[in-house]
């Protein structure tokens, strides 16, 4: 008989070791270190996207602007001035909604022969109106981030007398309230003179154009909601320039001196903002851009010499 030996019933136990504290600690140092090198270049990559999007609808602004020229023989005004004094007439977005697929809302809004409208469009407003890094309800009213660049305060290049609430107005570039600009107009060149701008400062609905800040015509002054002045350098700081005169949420000590039609383009782009030029090229101005060069690019026929702004 031949003995036999059985390793049955028999394991063999294998322990585990799990990370220890230190190990633990090294991991979620190494995790933090790599997101605090990712999240500044995710961060880049969404502005980046934000801001081609933005330039994107100004591009179709001044796009939908050649459309309504080759149309009407001319732009639109900056924003149509009401026949009553103290009335709000319709903005040039308004006017050129047909061209930006916006029909229905055109025919809506209805404007009128007396510069009006037969309906506000309460709770309405295209998103290609507001730029991508203004998060939508932000505020209490539907403002637009695009206005028209009016021109710049000129003697003799006014329109309107000066009022203190709203300022003056320019009647020297391509859009100021009541304008009818051709490209004949625009003697600088197109591609030279500033026909729109981003703006973030603002207290008006889109659809607002201008109104007449009085009844009577011989005190009347002009008060734009659609189109400014080129009065400040972009993104002018409120510590130097002050305030917006009815700003009643500015800061507590602080002055206000900058009138209606004055208040300055800027936007929440890092370091400048986006403008659409008469031809509808679209490029983003630094802040530094020197405020000499921007009031230059403002004029449709200045005869300056500064060129193109970059």
């Amino acid at each position: 008989m031949v003995a036999t030996s059985s390793r049955a019933g028999k394991r063999t136990m294998r322990l585990t070791r799990g990370f220890t504290l230190v190990e633990a600690l090294v991991a979620m140092a190494i995790i933090a270190v790599l997101v605090a090198l990712l999240l500044p270049a995710v961060q880049a990559a969404r502005e980046a996207s934000r801001r081609s999007r933005c330039a994107n609808n100004l591009r179709q602004h001044a796009i939908a602007l050649q459309s309504y020229h080759a149309q009407h023989g001319r732009f639109p005004p900056g924003g149509r001035l009401h026949d009553k004094g103290g009335m709000n007439g319709v903005s040039w977005r308004v006017l050129i909604l047909p061209f930006i697929e916006q029909q229905p809302l055109y025919e809506f809004i209805a404007p009128a022969a007396n510069g009006g409208a037969k309906n506000e469009p309460l709770g309405q407003m295209p998103d290609a109106y507001r730029c991508p890094n203004i998060e939508p309800g932000q505020g209490d009213l539907l403002a637009s981030s695009y206005w028209g660049v009016g021109g710049v305060l000129r003697d003799g290049q006014t329109q309107g007398v000066l009022d203190e609430y709203c300022g003056a107005m320019a009647a020297n570039g391509a859009f100021y309230a009541g304008s009818k600009t051709r490209i004949g107009d625009i003697a600088d060149g197109t591609s030279n003179t500033l026909a729109l701008g981003e703006r973030v400062y603002v207290f008006r609905p889109w659809h607002n154009g201008a109104r007449w800040s009085t009844v009577t015509a011989a005190s009347r002054a002009i008060c734009s909601e659609a189109a400014n002045n080129m009065a400040y350098p972009i993104n002018a700081a409120h510590e130097q320039f002050g305030y917006y005169i009815g700003d009643n949420d500015r800061p507590p000590g602080t002055f206000t001196d900058i009138p209606l039609n004055d208040l300055h383009f800027g936007s929440l782009h890092p370091g400048g903002a986006h403008f659409a030029c008469a031809d509808a090229s679209v490029r983003l101005l630094a802040d530094a851009t020197d405020l000499i060069v921007l009031q230059d690019a403002a004029t449709i026929a200045g005869s300056e010499v500064t060129g193109r702004p970059q």
